[in-house]
């Protein structure tokens, strides 16, 4: 096992230059995970990982399972002194890092419709766009579009909170995102748009089975592009002390109707039957 003790040692800043720059990762193919559970996660979901990098820290935290690790990598390294201090992007890192190729198979779909989907329109929180990729994969949904102003779902803020996810769901990066709503619509695809507006109809009103639903920036929601692209806007119940939802918690409401009515579906599909 080498040891690496220094921050300026060239390894160390190309993990620091992938971790900080979007085109870097999609240049060089590569992004980077931190934390033991996030690498263990990605390995059982068959995440190719070149290179572990572990302080003595998380060599302990891992344990027997560092022999994981060091069977699925291609070089395994001891992080000394300074050098994991300019990887983490946590305040309490645990010092487990692995080097892992970019599937381009969970860039670009497949996509599956029929389950439903969520689209991120020009969201800016990668905090909010992990916990949506999160709550799409609790709730079964087909898979996420994201317009290409988003965060870049290999980022660390964005890998961290969306808890593996990243690796169990499909995920679309779309250039032109109005269009791509509309090939859906083309398709069958039931899109709705989450907003407010004077024709908004409540979620519960509209058949949620295989929709999408459009997420809007934060801070402006959605562009008049987006909305004309949407059939319907759908906007969720709530008191009217409160303006509105936060992106995620909103994400998360709609994905767990979208499951829903895909359960109910193919339950009373199940429970059809003759009479004996």
């Amino acid at each position: 096992m080498q040891v690496i003790s220094s921050k300026d040692n060239e390894k160390i800043k190309r993990l620091a230059k992938l971790c900080s720059s979007r085109q870097e990762r999609r240049e060089k193919g590569l992004f980077v995970l931190e934390g033991a559970r996030l690498c263990l996660d990605a390995l059982e979901n068959g995440v190719r990982a070149k290179e572990a990098y572990l302080t003595r820290e998380g060599i302990k935290r891992l344990g027997e399972r560092t022999a994981l690790l060091e069977s699925r990598c291609g070089a395994l390294f001891l992080l000394e002194g300074n050098a994991a201090a300019k990887l983490s992007d946590t305040k309490h890192p645990q010092g487990v890092f692995l080097l892992c190729e970019m599937d381009e198979n969970v860039l670009s779909g497949p996509l599956c419709t029929t389950k439903g989907l969520l689209a991120l329109s020009s969201l800016q929180d990668p905090g909010n766009v992990g916990t949506i990729l999160r709550s799409a994969d609790a709730f079964g949904l087909g898979g996420v579009a994201l317009s290409a102003d988003c965060p870049d779902p290999f980022s660390p803020k964005v890998l961290r909170s969306a808890m593996g996810s990243v690796f169990r769901v499909p995920i679309q990066v779309v250039d032109d995102l109005p269009r791509f709503l509309l090939e859906l619509r083309g398709a069958g695809t039931p899109v709705y748009a989450a907003a407010l507006s004077d024709q908004s109809v409540p979620v519960l009103d509209v058949p949620m089975k295989g929709a999408a639903i459009v997420i809007g920036n934060e801070g402006n929601g959605l562009s008049p592009e987006v909305l004309a692209a949407c059939e319907k806007r759908v906007i969720i119940p709530i008191s009217e002390r409160c303006e509105s939802l936060n992106a995620a918690v909103a994400a998360a409401v709609f994905a767990w109707e979208i499951g829903r009515s895909s359960r109910s579906v193919s339950h009373a599909s199940n429970n059809q039957g003759g009479t004996v």
